[in-house]
């Protein structure tokens, strides 16, 4: 987003434009999924993975609760307000808002901040769990076209490519119990190695050729484009795909192309439209103040 916006002058049009196209992308599919599943838990008696029922569908309507992998969307929200208040910092006060980053960033994980992580369903408790990699993301972008890698070899952009890449891998969950737990005990989400690994793989990956072909070839370009159907829908496909045969590698590679292929219909059925309309709506805006001066 620092690329697309923030090189962008701060003023009402840029900040509508901004607005609208982060909720077409988000809101729509979003409301339509969780009123899907407030319809069939409430109205038919089908349970669904996502548990929306009367007692937390407003939280979830308002942003303020996030069911299951619905937890993420609450956060997201919370930082598109926050990016709009950063960008403002940024056209006016620039050595500061690196400072506030660098900051924010330092104090995730804290210990002070342990108590409100144990907040379920608080979007704030949520928010301090995942902030700092929002914000590592505008810091890589901010430094990115200053820093020398573009005048690096090749190989090198590659090697600390694939170590930032590895370095990911190993911070999940169900691997790092096994590889890093000895040294740095269980809760690894709270040190540093996961926010290291992330903004190392966003930072080298434009400059090393392994990083250009694993993300920026027209597959994983696609991929990309209906990652957010694939996030939002992946768990229901997951949950109701029958096992067809015998083995956990075709079930896999079979549930792989179904999640594909329902986020691929919702993207081009849902999301693009939509997206479309805001873009639209937008503009229109745009075309009526320069009428109506």
């Amino acid at each position: 987003m620092t690329h697309l916006y923030m090189a962008q002058e701060f003023n009402g049009k840029t900040i509508r434009h901004f607005f609208f196209r982060r909720i077409g992308r988000i809101v729509p599919l979003y409301f339509i999924i969780l009123f899907a599943c407030f319809i069939l838990t409430t109205v038919y008696g089908i349970k669904t993975v996502y548990n929306i029922n009367t007692s937390n569908l407003l939280p979830h309507i308002f942003f303020l609760q996030g069911t299951d992998i619905f937890w993420t969307i609450p956060p997201e929200i919370l930082f598109y307000l926050l990016f709009i208040i950063l960008w403002r910092l940024r056209t006016t006060h620039r050595t500061f808002y690196v400072l506030i980053i660098l900051l924010a960033i330092s104090v995730s994980g804290h210990k002070f901040l342990m108590p409100i992580h144990e907040m379920r369903f608080n979007f704030y408790a949520q928010f301090l769990k995942v902030y700092q990699f929002f914000l590592a993301g505008l810091l890589v972008a901010e430094w990115r076209a200053k820093l020398p890698f573009n005048r690096m070899s090749g190989a090198n952009c590659d090697f600390l490519f694939l170590a930032a890449l590895c370095l990911m891998f190993i911070s999940y969950p169900k691997i790092h119990t096994v590889v890093l737990s000895p040294l740095v005990g269980e809760e690894v989400w709270y040190t540093p190695l996961p926010l290291l690994a992330t903004a190392g793989v966003i930072l080298f990956a434009p400059y090393s050729r392994l990083g250009n072909f694993l993300f920026a070839n027209s597959f994983m370009r696609f991929i990309g484009k209906i990652s957010f159907s694939v996030y939002l829908l992946h768990k229901l496909v997951l949950m109701n795909m029958p096992s067809i045969v015998k083995s956990d590698m075709v079930d896999l590679a079979l549930t792989f192309l179904t999640v594909c292929a329902v986020s691929t219909l919702t993207y081009y059925a849902i999301e693009k439209p939509w997206r479309e309309w805001f873009t639209k709506f937008v503009k229109l805006g745009d075309t009526e103040k320069a009428s109506n001066p």
